[in-house]
């Protein structure tokens, strides 16, 4: 996905500044839904009285960045 991504940006004319700023705005939105979807398992193990890992478990998630 990533190799995609590089390559339309670089078909696209764009300067490897503008690559690199590209991809950290993307990986800043990344990491802002991880931290939201963190948030919201923790809310959900401290109503249901578990533990966040727990929560991932019964999901079907790894607390894994794979």
């Amino acid at each position: 996905m990533i190799d995609t991504y590089a390559y339309s940006m670089f078909s696209k004319n764009c300067s490897p500044t503008d690559v690199v700023k590209a991809h950290i705005a993307r990986l800043r939105e990344y990491n802002e839904l991880r931290d939201l979807g963190l948030r919201l398992a923790q809310i959900v193990s401290t109503d249901k009285r578990c533990s966040v890992k727990e929560v991932f478990a019964e999901l079907g998630h790894s607390m894994n960045d794979d």
